[in-house]
């Protein structure tokens, strides 16, 4: 029998990867996820794709880079033809549950070109980037009509907005309600009881949900939005850690002597300058330490549920964060820059199969890419569970839902050939064979209602090319485009071609055996088009400009 049955994906907001006992910080009683690491495998050499909340998360959800996916900064809207975690796990029969953050944004526009907002479930879903939302709270705002507010409003936090008034609040000296926005006011415990906070809520969500599956496999994102700023932890855990008890700020004043001129100038940001002075970093990380410390309370109480259901022998479990914070570190604030204090992150991951007995409690030392190794890693692990699918799944997924990328691929594509009629005259043709099968997810480029030319080799990769290679250039008269993620050959169309888009001889290449990576970057509409094609051997850019 498959050992696992049940997936936990547990990600932090903000978490660097040195604030841990288990990454060898010297204070933090980080119990609970130090237990984990030793059931499981801690990744010392864990990076993440970007600093910024959004475009991480989004390479964590689509397995993709960030110049791929396109989703360049926070709120910056995930393209409707990126499949997602999610949507990738639906073909397992699953369906992944979110309590917590995400952060997604969806494309209304692509949404509504394609005719994709409807009330169906799974619409729903694709509007949601593939998560089925229990209860999602992105936090940083008040969202003051959401559930989380609703909860708090019953819990006594009589307010039109709680999270503002309670969650990053807190009371002076003087008696005067005071933000938590402001980082001088990082000793004082927020006005909302703990029980109440943003992590012990996420955290009852997540149980509740765990119980009220039973014995069904189910998969579920936890999804926390803390230690991230607001710098403001509940009582007791404002005063849990002493300035003391924090790391010491890792910074020289070499630094500033002739500094980049990105760097110059992000310092000068309010957050730098404040985290520039002493008193400011020496007051906020013993809050962050307090908000760290929370989040490892309540995992706890995650892992005596799972002990008590007798879930740990069939729960795979990945913990990890989207990006550190610097915390005066490089006379930096906030996030953002590459350097290891934001680019690294936790990663632990614990396996219940019997086979990964050998790894427990192993520390592998190898680069890893956290953001983009999560989804293919969930993907192969969810292969493993029992075919029948958990009751939520079967209830969300309409039947009318594509579950497979080739049938989500041909629905997008149908949808674009309506979208936009073709420019000219020229027939339009079949879409090209092959590009849904043992390729990777499709790059997108939008043409904005040029011409595509794809190149196709009938031969296989890294073959030695002929002067006259067997290629055929095919015309594909759409909105967008869909380009292979890997030729091998770039081509140099000669100019002037007939208007029925005939075949032109190519000129052959001196790459012999080489993998190389082509994408045609440019085309121009005119009465008789040019193609303009080369080779790039980076990421395949998606955008045409």
């Amino acid at each position: 029998m498959n050992a696992v049955r049940n997936i936990l994906f547990i990600m932090c907001d903000q978490l660097r990867a040195d604030h841990l006992g288990c990454y060898g910080h010297p204070f933090l009683a980080t119990t609970h996820l130090d237990e984990l690491a030793r059931r499981g495998v801690r990744f010392d050499r864990a990076f993440v794709q970007s600093g910024v909340c959004g475009p991480s998360r989004m390479s964590f959800y689509t397995g993709r880079y960030v110049a791929s996916h396109g989703s360049t900064w926070n709120r910056v809207p995930l393209s409707v033809g990126e499949i997602t975690l999610g949507e990738y796990l639906s073909s397992a029969g699953r369906t992944l549950s979110l309590t917590g953050k995400t952060y997604v944004t969806p494309d209304s526009a692509g949404i509504a070109r394609l005719h994709l907002d409807g009330d169906e479930e799974w619409m729903r879903l694709i509007r949601a980037g593939g998560f089925d939302e229990l209860d999602r709270h992105d936090g940083h705002q008040a969202e003051a009509g959401g559930a989380y507010a609703a909860y708090l409003r019953g819990s006594g936090c009589d307010s039109a907005d709680p999270w503002s008034d309670y969650v990053i609040s807190a009371v002076d000296d003087r008696g005067r309600i005071v933000s938590g926005w402001n980082m001088r006011n990082a000793r004082l415990p927020a006005r909302v009881a703990e029980e109440h906070s943003e992590t012990a809520y996420t955290t009852g969500r997540a149980i509740e949900f765990i119980r009220a599956c039973g014995d069904e496999p189910w998969t579920l994102h936890l999804s926390y939005v803390k230690p991230h700023w607001p710098y403001l932890a509940p009582a007791p855990y404002h005063a849990r850690y002493s300035f003391e008890q924090c790391l010491a700020v890792k910074r020289d004043a070499r630094e500033l002597d002739d500094p980049h001129p990105v760097l110059a100038a992000y310092r000068q940001q309010e957050e730098c300058a404040n985290f520039m002075r002493d008193e400011v970093w020496q007051t906020v990380r013993p809050a962050y330490q307090g908000l760290v410390q929370q989040i490892d309370d309540h995992l706890g109480c995650v892992w005596e549920e799972l002990e008590r259901l007798g879930r740990w022998k069939d729960t795979l479990i990945v913990f990890t964060s989207d990006h550190g914070d610097f915390l005066g570190d490089h006379w930096l604030g906030e996030k953002e820059h590459f350097y290891d204090t934001v680019q690294r992150v936790p990663l632990i991951v614990y396996d219940p199969d019997p086979a990964a007995d050998s790894t427990r409690g192993h520390a592998e030392t190898r680069l890893s890419k956290a953001s983009t190794s999560c989804r293919p890693f969930l993907m192969r692990s969810s292969c493993r569970v029992p075919p029948s699918a958990s009751k939520a799944a079967r209830c969300c997924r309409s039947p009318a839902q594509p579950n497979s990328r080739m049938a989500r691929q041909r629905l997008l594509r149908a949808r674009l050939r309506l979208s936009r009629s073709a420019p000219d005259s020229r027939p339009q043709t079949r879409p090209m064979p092959g590009l849904d099968g043992s390729h990777r997810p499709l790059e997108i480029c939008p043409l904005a209602g040029l011409r595509a030319a794809i190149v196709r080799p009938r031969r296989r990769f890294g073959r030695v090319l002929r002067s006259r290679p067997r290629w055929r250039l095919r015309w594909h008269t759409a909105r967008h485009a869909r380009v292979p993620a890997r030729l091998v050959h770039a081509i140099e169309a000669a100019r002037d071609g007939d208007r029925r888009g005939g075949r032109r001889r190519h000129r052959g290449t001196q790459a012999r055996g080489r993998l190389l990576r082509a994408v045609v970057i440019r085309l121009q509409c005119a009465k008789r088009p040019s193609i303009k094609a080369f080779v790039c051997r980076g990421p395949i850019p998606t955008k045409v400009h």
